[in-house]
């Protein structure tokens, strides 16, 4: 599926044999998943949140948010084979029109991880898409949007104190604005590039 910043591949995250099929395809063995939720209530049967977290996954950058899961997930997403070995869920919510359409539509958790190969730039022309894809995706949803510059989602962790740390700083957190009148001691900028 098209996003804003490339294409996406996205499974049903409650059934075992598609997200087995993906990681095949894909030569993704074992590295997490994100999953994309229909909605935040939803995601709070699944997830134990934070009001950091919480802010984060509903803001303008909505970047994936790394949330502690529950034991039992009430979605009924397969957790061990979204993140083998781990107790957290990369979970995000619909940031596009097109997305909170799907996800209302299907009314479960979707995985929704890069459109590439494991090891690959995330796909963004349409052209390549189809090329490169057409072994891993079954079908495609496209739009005639042009995407100019490829971007995956940005991943955030937040500390026990509720300190953002970022991840994977990409849509939603690049480029950044840096103000220019912020004044520091210019040997400063030295000693950390020497170190």
């Amino acid at each position: 599926m098209k996003g804003i910043g490339g294409y996406l591949l996205m499974v049903d995250a409650t059934n075992e044999s598609a997200i087995t099929e993906l990681r095949e395809r894909k030569h993704r063995l074992a590295k997490p998943f994100a999953v994309m939720y229909p909605n935040l209530e939803m995601l709070k049967h699944d997830a134990e949140l934070s009001e950091a977290e919480t802010d984060a996954l509903k803001s303008i950058q909505s970047p994936i948010v790394l949330t502690k899961a529950k034991r039992n997930p009430k979605s009924g997403i397969c957790l061990n084979e979204i993140a083998p070995g781990l107790d957290r869920i990369g979970a995000m919510l619909p940031y596009t029109t097109l997305f909170e359409l799907l996800l209302k539509a299907m009314g479960k958790p979707l995985i929704a991880t890069s459109g590439n190969a494991s090891g690959s730039p995330i796909l963004f022309k349409d052209e390549n898409t189809f090329n490169h894809l057409k072994d891993i995706a079954d079908v495609f949803l496209t739009n005639e949007r042009e995407i100019q510059v490829a971007q995956d989602d940005s991943v955030v962790r937040f500390t026990q104190a509720n300190q953002r740390i970022v991840i994977r700083r990409s849509r939603g957190y690049a480029p950044n604005f840096i103000n220019k009148s912020f004044s520091y001691p210019p040997n400063v900028c030295w000693q950390w590039a020497l170190t």
